[in-house]
Parts: structure tokens; C-alpha cells; sequence
């Protein structure tokens, strides 16, 4: 956890993969890296529904890999 969190903390940019919408780990570092102001762009290419505050954490979703 702590390797993951440091590299999180050194990210200019998240890219999350929302293949598991239910990962405490991938809920956890999204809340960091907004807390700490660092863009996120979220890929739901499976369209899962997903709860409103992980929605609101990314800055951009998109829908497949090319978008």
C-alpha cells in the first residue's frame, strides 16, 4: 500500500480503470490524488453504474481506450 500511495503522491496525472468499481484500494487513491488536486481521467469501457462520488472525482470519463 505504501509503494502504491508514494507513487500516487508523485503523479502529475491518474488513469483509472474502472473494470472493478468496488476496489477499497482504487476508491482510496482516487480520494488522494483529489484531495491533492491531481487530474483524473476515469475509463468505464464495460459501463458499469457507479456510485456518484467516484463520478465526481474524475475530472473526465471516457468510454474506451481511443476515446
Amino acid at each position: 500500500m505504501e509503494f502504491d500511495l508514494n507513487a500516487l503522491r508523485k503523479s502529475d496525472l491518474v488513469i483509472v480503470n474502472f473494470n472493478d468499481p468496488k476496489s477499497v484500494g482504487t476508491i482510496s487513491e482516487l480520494a488522494i490524488a483529489y484531495d491533492m488536486k491531481i487530474p483524473i481521467v476515469g475509463i468505464n469501457k464495460d459501463g458499469y453504474k457507479l456510485h456518484p462520488w467516484l463520478t465526481e472525482f474524475v475530472g473526465r470519463m471516457c468510454y474506451s481506450i481511443r476515446e
